[in-house]
C-alpha cells in the first residue's frame, strides 16, 4: 500500500474550517492512495478508507470516521507505516523533502535528529542518517545538511551518545554534509520541570572532546538548571570557543532573567529561537503555559538588544511547518496564523529577521566564513524569491518562496519560468 503522509506541522486551527478533513473529503482528494496525517508527537491522526484497511490489517485501532486516537494508537500506526519502508523508500523520501526545502528557499538545514518524545522517538539514533549519507555519497544532495549527534539516555552510563562522540570528530565532513555538534537532546526530557542529572555528566564528556552543543530549554526553570550544569562543566572544560547554545527559550528576556542572559554571554553561548507560537493557540503555548503576560515569546526584541548571539529556526517539521517564511513573518509582525497579535513589542525589522535566518545562523555551525551572506570568497548559495521580501506587504511574507535556488553555484530548484536557465 502506497501512503501519502503528513507527519507533524499540521493542526486543525490552521484551516478556515477549524478542523481536519473528513473521511469523505480525504477519499475524494486521494482515491488511489492511502493517506496518513498525524498531528505533532502524539497525534491524533487521520486516514482515508484505503488507510483504514491497511492499518486495521496491522492491528491498529481506527474509528469508522478514520481517526486514530492520540497516544498509543497513533504510535502503533506510525510504527506500522515505518515497518513498511525500505531503505530505497527512505532515500527517495529524503530527496523529495530536500526538493521541497529548496523550493522554499532553504539552502542549508541544521538537523537535530530524533528526540525522546513519544511519536518522535521512532527515529533510529544509529541508522536513520543513512539515507542522507547515501545521497551525499551519490553527490545528489540539493542542499547542505549539518547533523547534530543526539540521544535519549536515561542514566549517566555510557550509551549511544558516547559511541557517537567518541568515534567521530567535531566538524567531520565537507561543505555539503558535516557533523556540526551535539543536541538538542542527549538525555530524557525533563520530568515535572526537573532536568535529568545525567545531563551534566553527558555534556561534560562532550566538552572534554571539544564538541559544540545545543540544548532544548523551554522555561526559565529549565534555563536555570541547564545553565548551572553547563557552568559546572565550563569550569573544568571551557566552552568559550565551542558555540554552545540554548534552544527555544520562550520566557528568556522576561523581567528577572537578566542574570541568565549575562551568564549565557559570559560563556560565549548563543540562543536558537523559533516561531512555534505562530501555529499554536496562546492558551496552549508554550506547553500549556504563557509568559504570565501578553507575550507568547520568544522575546525577540529584548534578546536582540541584549547583544547575545541568536539564530532562527522553524522547529520543523514535526512540531510546526518547516517553511521559514512563517517563522520570519511571526518575528516581523508578532502575529499568529489567524492574524492575532500574540507577541507585541517584541518584533524585529525585516532585515534583522532575515539576518537571524542567514548570516547569524551560520555562526552556530562554524560556517560564517563560507555562507550566510553574499560576499567575495563565500560559497555561491543564492535564492531568487517570487516577490521582494523588503517591500511586499507583511501579510504576504508568508507566501514567499523560491523561483530559483542555487547551492554552490548549481541550480537545485527552478520554477517553471526558470526551467531553461543554465550556467
Amino acid at each position: 500500500t502506497e501512503f501519502i503522509t503528513v507527519i507533524g506541522g499540521i493542526k486543525p486551527e490552521q484551516f478556515a474550517e477549524n478542523r481536519m478533513a473528513t473521511l469523505a473529503e480525504l477519499d475524494r482528494a486521494l482515491p488511489l492512495h492511502a493517506t496518513y496525517i498525524q498531528q505533532g508527537f502524539l497525534g491524533p491522526a487521520w486516514t482515508n478508507s484505503r488507510g483504514i484497511e491497511f492499518l486495521r490489517q496491522h492491528d491498529v485501532s481506527v474509528s469508522e470516521e478514520g481517526t486514530i486516537a492520540a497516544g498509543d494508537d497513533t504510535n502503533a500506526a506510525f510504527a506500522a507505516l515505518s515497518a513498511q519502508q525500505t531503505f530505497a523508500d527512505k532515500v527517495r523520501g529524503t530527496r523529495e523533502l530536500m526538493n521541497f526545502a529548496t523550493s522554499l528557499g532553504l539552502t542549508m538545514v541544521v538537523d537535530q535528529g530524533g528526540t525522546p518524545f513519544p511519536g518522535a522517538s521512532f527515529f533510529d539514533l544509529k541508522n536513520d542518517y543513512r539515507a542522507v549519507v547515501e545521497l551525499w555519497r551519490q553527490a545528489d544532495m540539493p542542499l547542505r545538511v549539518r547533523i547534530q549527534h543526539t540521544g535519549s539516555e536515561r542514566s549517566a552510563d555510557r550509551g549511544i551518545f558516547e559511541e557517537k562522540i567518541e568515534n567521530t570528530y567535531p566538524l567531520l565532513g565537507d561543505d555539503m554534509l558535516r557533523i556540526s555538534g551535539t543536541g538538542e537532546h542527549i538525555v530524557t526530557f525533563p520530568i515535572d520541570g526537573e532536568v535529568n542529572p545525567a545531563y551534566q555528566v553527558k555534556i561534560g564528556r562532550a566538552a572534554a572532546l571539544s564538541w559544540s552543543h545545543e540544548q532544548h530549554s523551554v522555561s526559565n526553570a529549565e534555563n536555570t538548571q541547564h545553565l548551572a550544569m553547563i557552568e559546572e562543566v565550563h569550569a573544568e572544560h571551557p566552552i568559550n570557543e565551542l558555540r554552545w547554545s540554548l534552544s527555544h527559550v520562550f520566557e528568556l528576556g522576561s523581567p528577572g532573567t537578566e542574570d541568565l542572559i549575562q551568564r549565557i554571554k559570559s560563556m560565549n553561548m548563543g540562543l536558537r529561537v523559533q516561531g512555534q507560537a505562530y501555529t499554536l493557540p496562546t492558551d496552549r503555548f508554550p506547553l500549556g503555559r504563557t509568559l504570565g503576560g501578553e507575550n507568547a515569546g520568544p522575546l525577540f526584541r529584548t534578546l536582540r538588544d541584549s547583544g547575545i548571539s541568536m539564530g532562527g529556526g522553524t522547529d520543523g517539521a514535526l512540531v510546526v511547518p518547516m517553511n521559514p517564511w512563517f517563522s520570519i513573518y511571526y518575528a516581523v509582525t508578532g502575529r499568529d496564523y489567524s492574524g492575532r497579535l500574540i507577541n507585541p513589542d517584541q518584533t524585529l525589522s525585516r532585515l534583522e529577521a532575515l539576518s537571524l535566518y542567514t548570516r547569524d545562523n551560520a555562526w552556530f555551525s562554524f560556517d560564517e566564513n563560507a555562507i550566510g551572506s553574499v560576499e567575495v570568497g563565500k560559497l555561491a548559495d543564492l535564492v531568487v524569491l517570487n516577490e521582494d521580501y523588503l517591500t511586499v506587504p507583511a501579510e504576504r511574507i508568508r507566501e514567499l518562496g523560491s523561483v530559483l535556488t542555487i547551492v554552490g553555484g548549481e541550480i537545485v530548484y527552478a520554477a517553471e519560468e526558470f526551467s531553461d536557465v543554465t550556467f
